[in-house]
């Protein structure tokens, strides 16, 4: 035997159980560690989403601060919708304006439109009395004219029948 070992009898089987119970000590602490780290694991989980550990519901705090959180961001939205519609506001304010000066203008056209097709309405009315006077003028005068040719005509039969009365009273050699 070697000079380094002792000289004392020990029985290997009783070493061998000794190192598998330490094993097995060590495994079973190393199993409660991890049950241990997993509840921690789990503790620190619900307490992140806002659990209570010991029942897994939401704690009061937890719904308080969410509803702050939401309240915050509503008025956020709330904020941005309302500047949002203020600027929407204003854009439909100025296409009013807009709308309003062009109907002006196109009832200022419509109005001048109106006046011309009036003014040329009298006009018209006026050129139609004109011409009307003037028919009646010429008829007046070709009236007369006729009247003067009749007038005329009768006068040449009269003065005919008179020289053939004055031929047949006084033949001419």
């Amino acid at each position: 035997m070697d000079s380094n070992m002792p000289t004392e009898e020990y029985e290997p089987s009783g070493a061998f159980e000794a190192i598998q119970g330490t094993r097995a000590g060590a495994a079973a602490f190393e199993g409660e560690d991890k049950a241990v780290g997993g509840s921690a694991e789990r503790v620190q989980e619900a307490s992140r989403k806002g659990l209570d550990p010991a029942t897994g519901e939401t704690t009061p705090r937890t719904v308080l601060r969410k509803a702050e959180d939401l309240n915050t961001k509503l008025e956020a939205d709330l904020k941005a919708s309302s500047t949002e519609c203020a600027k929407l506001k204003a854009t439909v304010q100025k296409l009013q304006v807009q709308v309003n000066q062009l109907q002006g203008m196109k009832q200022e056209h419509n109005d001048a439109d109106d006046a011309a097709m009036l003014k040329g309405s009298a006009e018209i009315l006026e050129l139609k009395g004109k011409l009307q006077k003037e028919n009646e003028e010429s008829k007046a005068k070709l009236s007369a004219r006729n009247h003067e040719i009749s007038r005329l005509s009768s006068e040449l039969a009269n003065v005919a029948a008179d020289k053939e009365a004055l031929t047949v009273h006084f033949p001419q050699p």
